[in-house]
């Protein structure tokens, strides 16, 4: 999996799947307290669509596991 800079091109009606091991969104240089087993955290997911409007999504999410690691793009 390479890094996405200009992040995902999703086509009009159509889903993007984001899931372990495949397409995925990783965070890089957040707060390890923050990001700690059993905390919840919103984040920001802004779609910009092909005539420049943004849309913004709030997502909460549960973080269930600390220090992972995908074994396919992520290893050290």
């Amino acid at each position: 999996m390479a890094r996405q800079k200009d992040g995902f091109k999703i086509k009009a009606n159509s889903e993007l799947k984001l899931e372990q091991g495949h397409k995925h969104i990783m965070l890089f240089g957040i707060n390890k307290e923050l990001f700690s087993e059993g905390k919840n955290i919103d984040l920001i997911l802004k779609f910009i669509k092909k005539d420049k409007s943004i849309i913004e999504i709030i997502q909460n999410f549960d973080i269930k596991t600390k220090n992972f690691k995908c074994k396919k793009c992520c290893a050290e």
